[in-house]
């Protein structure tokens, strides 16, 4: 609760700037590790 309302109160506004592409930059490894533990998922299911 205290963290929201220290990033939308305006008393502090560098709190959150909103989103970047620096926030995306290292994506690719977790989207491959997310992909290769859904296929073994589905492989044991299967």
């Amino acid at each position: 609760m205290t963290q929201f309302v220290y990033v939308v109160d305006s008393s502090f506004p560098e709190a959150w700037t909103g989103f970047s592409r620096k926030a995306f930059a290292s994506l690719d490894g977790f989207i491959r590790l997310c992909l290769t533990s859904a296929v073994m998922l589905c492989l044991e299911m299967w």
